[in-house]
């Protein structure tokens, strides 16, 4: 009976080698003769090549021209769960139709667009009262007013400009309403 197990075991052993004569190393984890997987991830897509991506797409497709889109994307911060690889596949390879999801308000982790909008429209309101005080009669009346022409609840990037445009806003010489270095600072939907 032993010698019956140990000629099965070798006769299993010699099965095996000949099935996978041409194999390279078996491989446990898939259960064939691929090589055995490595500790390496995939490449991951990241924000700045969704950026491309939706930037490139942007002017094929004749919505934005790429440097338009990309002062506008820039500075987006991407959500930690966004489906950038999902994006990148689908804005390259799909035409000119819509990738679902994949636009800045989609892609964007607006917390601190949206952070900055608020202080901008503070900032600027301060201004405006310095330089035009009978425009508003609070700085309350004008943030509200502010806020229904630049929702900061729909805020997903900001500019290069917009450290410039407050620290002008913060000095105002009151030459130039509005300053030029504060147009087009946030980007909404």
């Amino acid at each position: 009976m032993v010698m019956t197990r140990s000629l099965r075991v070798a006769l299993a052993t010699w099965l095996m080698s000949m099935s996978c004569g041409g194999c390279s190393a078996f491989n446990p984890a898939t259960g064939n003769g691929d090589a055995a997987d490595t500790d390496a991830e995939p490449a991951q897509a990241s924000c700045e090549d969704w950026q491309e991506a939706y930037c490139s797409w942007m002017d094929e497709c004749g919505a934005l021209r790429f440097a338009e889109c990309w002062d506008r994307v820039e500075h987006v911060e991407c959500k930690s769960g966004a489906p950038l690889e999902r994006c990148v596949d689908d804005l390259s390879e799909n035409g000119c139709e819509p990738a679902q999801g994949c636009d800045a308000e989609d892609v964007a982790d607006t917390a601190a667009a949206r952070a900055d909008c608020v202080a901008f429209q503070q900032t600027y309101c301060e201004y405006l009262l310095a330089c035009q005080p009978s425009i508003y009669v609070s700085l309350g009346a004008c943030v509200s007013a502010f806020d229904d022409l630049l929702p900061c609840g729909d805020a997903y990037a900001t500019s290069d400009r917009y450290d410039v445009c407050l620290t002008t806003l913060k000095t105002p010489g009151c030459n130039g309403y509005p300053p030029a270095e504060c147009e087009n600072v946030i980007f909404t939907q």
